[in-house]
Parts: structure tokens; sequence; C-alpha cells
């Protein structure tokens, strides 16, 4: 039974990789931290070739920089445990929010239903302390609009990252419902995802965006070209001792995706 407009526990894969000293954070984890923001395009158009490119391009990402935080929309379940298997360091935490009544081709991203299903998901660094779910008031035909969150630590610090993937367009309480839950987490919290609305649209229902966080410096967030659905994925970072180190770097268009990656950069004092 779904719960709307609340927190409840979900039964998922959760990877946690051996090895302490890979566990360990970068020298400069501490004050310097990357995320990276991507809708995988779940199975609209996915096929196993697509899901395979996808999942690659993430690895190579997590390998190449260590992210602290990725956030993963339209994402299947076995591309997540993928990244949690070959990445070390990382803790998965996964949310379905979508299963279609037939049956996927691609046999990886089937429930245990035999449905085609995916989620959101967050990969993060560092000694993980749990995870907070949270499921939307408001949804739409087809589809359970959800966020999970998942949260770790370093010495005294507190990291969290919150995934989500709201409604085409999203009802107003769905924002409000979204900078709340983030907002009420402790410590320095990152809320990444796709808003599937303006940033304008956004900010206007999410009011606590513009006063609270720290919005990544995304120059030119849009979609693949081609695509209407422009700048709809964000990226924001909650903390009074927070900034944006740097410009947010977009991808070139990507062939499994008609979305491109967002990483963020932040300094957190």
């Amino acid at each position: 039974m779904t719960v709307r407009g609340g927190l409840r526990v979900f039964v998922v894969v959760v990877m946690i990789i051996a090895g302490q000293s890979l566990l360990q954070p970068r020298a400069e984890a501490a004050t310097n931290v990357e995320v990276l923001q991507l809708n995988m395009m779940g199975l609209i158009s996915q096929t196993s070739a697509g899901r395979i490119d996808g999942q690659n391009y993430v690895m190579d990402r997590m390998f190449a920089t260590s992210p602290l935080v990725v956030s993963l929309n339209e994402v299947c379940l076995s591309q997540v445990a993928y990244l949690a298997n070959h990445v070390p360091g990382y803790t998965a935490v996964y949310l379905p929010s979508f299963a279609r009544t037939g049956s996927s081709s691609d046999t990886d991203c089937r429930n245990s239903a035999g449905k085609a299903e995916y989620g959101n998901a967050i990969l993060i660094r560092l000694t993980y302390q749990g995870r907070v779910d949270w499921f939307y008031s408001a949804t739409d035909s087809g589809s359970t609009r959800n966020m999970v969150c998942a949260k770790s630590s370093y010495i005294f610090i507190v990291y969290v990252g919150c995934s989500t993937h709201l409604s085409s367009p999203p009802p107003a309480s769905q924002m409000a419902e979204n900078v709340y839950v983030v907002s009420a987490q402790s410590g320095t919290s990152f809320s990444l995802g796709d808003f599937n609305t303006s940033r304008s649209t956004l900010l206007a229902n999410a009011p606590a965006y513009s006063t609270n966080f720290r919005e990544a410096d995304i120059t030119s967030p849009k979609r693949a070209t081609g695509d209407a659905g422009g700048a709809i994925d964000f990226v924001f970072g909650k903390k009074a001792a927070m900034t944006v180190a740097s410009n947010a770097l977009i991808s070139a268009d990507l062939s499994f995706s008609d979305h491109r990656s967002v990483r963020g950069f932040y300094s957190v004092a």
C-alpha cells in the first residue's frame, strides 16, 4: 500500500562497498564537494545497449572525479547495483517510481513481477548513515512520484543527498513538499533531480531554494538539442557556510538520454 505525503520504509537493495581504505575521502573532500545529476531516460526508449551505455557513462564519471553524491532519475535497479558493485567506496539507495503494465524487453530492467521498472537513486561516498523516503501527496497516472535521500558522514560532518523526479508539470504541492523535506535534513544537504519545470516556476513555489540554498551555477542547463523540455534539471546545496566553488559543467548531448548531466561544485567551510 502506498503512503502519500509522508515517510515510510521501503525495502530495497542497498550496496555497501567493502574496503575501508576506499571509503576515505580525498584530501580536499571535507571542503570541496562535487555532485552529479542525470536523468537516465529509463525505459521510454531504452534498449539493452542504451542501458549499458548509460551506466558506463556514470561509472566513468565516478572513477574520474569521485563525486560525493550521484543522483540518477529514471534509472533501472540493475544499473544502480552495477555501479555500486563496480565503483568502490559508494553506498546506493534506490526507490522505484514507475512500473509499466507490460514486460520489459530488457530483462535487466524488470521488477520481481516481470514488469518494466525504473526509479530514483542516490549513490553516496563516505560512511553510510541511513536513508529517507518521501512519497508526494500528489502523483500522476502510471508512476509514484517520490524522493529518496541518503546520508553519510566523515568525522563530525554529515552529508545528505536527495534525488527526485517530479510530475510533468509538477503541482505546487510537490515543489513545496520537496524543499520542505530537504530543508528538514540536518547537515550539508544537496537536492538534485529532474524537477520537470522552469527555474522561475520552481523558485516561485519553493522560495527556500532561493533563500536557504546555493544553486549550482548552471550557465546553460537544458535537455538535449531538439527536446522542448528546456531547463528542468537542477542542483541545490543547503548550508550557511557553503559557496559555489566554480561553474557547473553541463555535458554534451548523450546518446542514451534526452537529458544532459549536470556536475555541481561546492566549497563547504
